[in-house]
């Protein structure tokens, strides 16, 4: 815990941010925490830097927070609007480190390369899963979101992932469960090319992952020409994402050929602690509706739930 600031220990850290009262800063950090999902210490290098850049606000704040209430300031208000700002905006990448990525995907390459052994690969995996917000919140329930699935179809032998992110690189290929192929497809290119490096040492029809908007898609270039459908389609998460931003691209959606579709979606906002599940449960059902599906199976893990269709 660092000591209580006053204005006789005002000072410019090593790096150039200034201090400030601590009990202020912890009730701003506790605040926002409490809203939204974050580390308390990415909030408080936030404010920190926001603060450097008012230096006669801090000097304000030093000299009356004592008997005054520095938080009706006008340039108060104004830093920590800003920085609600940068934490929301922050939490809607689904890339939180793209250099740690990196990072990891080459080290999987070269894990791969040499031929390391299952538990090492799956180690460095499941570290490229938690880089993406997405599979990150589903990691600590993969075994769980495998057995219910498992439960509720026959394993698959041909899969398409729409919106896939890095989710493919959860399934079980190497076990009997495997499919035959599985067609990853997303719009984010740095997702596709992590997928394309983990797809390098499975036999090419496992595991074939495309960059592609929805918008563009056409089904059938990417079906098997022996196929009449994929035996089961994954929209995770998809369906309230694309009735927020293009809800036009949903009839497209209910027109894929697969004899079994698993839609989910979040039970919790991506970037807030708010429980979302009755808002996100009125999209799937909607779009159940537009797609003349019927719900086969109820689909629940901790922070997802959804429903497995068919025709």
């Amino acid at each position: 815990m660092r000591p209580p600031t006053t204005t006789a220990n005002l000072s410019i850290k090593m790096n150039h941010r200034l201090e400030l009262p601590e009990e202020r800063l912890e009730a701003e950090v506790k605040s926002i925490c409490k809203r939204y999902k974050i580390a308390p210490e990415t909030v408080r290098d936030i404010l920190e830097q926001n603060f450097s850049k008012q230096p006669q606000l801090v000097q304000k704040i030093l000299e009356r927070h004592n008997h005054e209430d520095v938080t009706r300031f006008k340039e108060y208000k104004q830093v920590i609007k800003e920085t609600k700002k940068q934490v929301y905006y922050s939490l809607r990448q689904y890339h939180q480190d793209q250099n740690q990525e990196k990072q990891l995907s080459t080290q999987l390459k070269e894990l791969l390369k040499t031929q390391a052994s299952s538990e090492q690969i799956n180690q460095a995996v499941t570290e490229l899963l938690l880089t993406h917000v997405s599979t990150q919140e589903r990691v600590e329930y993969y075994q769980a979101f495998y057995e219910q699935l498992f439960s509720l179809i026959e394993p698959p032998t041909a899969v398409i992932d729409i919106g896939c992110g890095l989710h493919p690189l959860s399934y079980p290929f190497n076990n009997t469960k495997k499919p035959i192929s599985y067609v990853a497809i997303d719009k984010d290119n740095t997702a596709i090319e992590y997928l394309k490096t983990f797809s390098s040492h499975k036999q090419p029809e496992w595991l074939m992952p495309i960059c592609a908007d929805i918008a563009q898609l056409e089904w059938l270039s990417y079906l098997n020409a022996e196929a009449k459908a994929w035996d089961l389609a994954f929209m995770l998460k998809l369906i309230p994402v694309v009735h927020r931003q293009n809800k036009a691209l949903l009839a497209k959606l209910a027109e894929v050929p697969a004899r079994q579709i698993l839609v989910t979606a979040s039970t919790e906002a991506m970037t807030r602690k708010e429980n979302i599940m009755r808002r996100e449960d009125k999209v799937l059902r909607e779009f159940i509706r537009v797609a003349n599906k019927k719900i086969r199976g109820h689909f629940r893990i901790a922070n997802e739930f959804g429903y497995l269709l068919e025709n």
